[in-house]
């Protein structure tokens, strides 16, 4: 109860409406923003449950006093005026949330309220919960695979192919006149050594010989240096 003067002057008690509350049987309050009060005669106000906020005062019951969190948003406290986003590295799919949620393995979020994570693309991956980012494949590796967990996802190049940075989807093919032997961490490819030539334009894994074509009374030799030219008949 409150106390109130009546219009003849008389000092008397009256009981706090709805959405009013009196703590010391001095005055009537009004329910402030984040709280409510349902019933008269009321000593304290009821505060806002968490996953629900509220920002009027006054207010008489849960659902006129107190709002869910949006999706993307989340407060974990009682009684709150405004939800928090949720951070980098979680989702908050429904409203109400109390918490956020991590993103799972193979998944992120880089940017605040976020209502679902992101899957790592290829030539990434991601093998830790709450991820802000994907890590990247190493350079001389690829990964086809989208969401992947692990750097296990990430495979050498296969001979005649390299992948010069890192984050590849796939390992590029060599270039003419240039070659990978093996499978491996390759960055970059070799260059054929002087004389020698790839068959086809990409893709090669060792070098031959370049063709010479000799003139007539000529022939091929190779020299002491490995290199193939062409020497008159004797």
């Amino acid at each position: 109860e409150g106390k109130v003067t009546s219009s003849s002057g008389e000092m008397r008690c009256d009981g706090c409406s709805a959405g009013e509350y009196s703590p010391s049987g001095s005055e009537c309050l009004n329910c402030g923003a984040g709280t409510y009060s349902a019933d008269v005669n009321s000593t304290s106000c009821s505060a806002c449950p968490a996953g629900r906020y509220g920002v009027k005062q006054n207010q008489t019951s849960l659902q006129s006093a107190c709002s869910l969190c949006p999706r993307g948003e989340f407060v974990n406290l009682n009684g709150s005026t405004q939800c928090t986003d949720c951070p980098p590295g979680s989702f908050c799919a429904n409203e109400g949330m109390i918490n956020p949620e991590p993103c799972p393995r193979g998944q992120y979020t880089d940017t605040d309220r976020r209502e679902r994570c992101t899957i790592c693309p290829a030539g990434r991956y991601q093998n830790s919960t709450g991820a802000a980012k994907c890590t990247a494949c190493d350079a001389g590796t690829s990964n086809l695979n989208t969401e992947s967990v692990s750097s296990g996802n990430c495979t050498v190049c296969e001979a005649g192919k390299y992948a010069p940075q890192q984050g590849s989807a796939a390992c590029q093919l060599c270039g003419k006149d240039t070659y990978t032997a093996s499978d491996g961490k390759h960055m970059n490819c070799t260059d054929c050594p002087f004389g020698k030539t790839t068959e086809g334009d990409q893709g090669a894994s060792t070098c031959v010989d370049k063709a010479v074509a000799c003139a007539p009374g000529e022939g091929k030799v190779t020299s002491s240096s490995g290199e193939m030219r062409c020497d008159g008949c004797s």
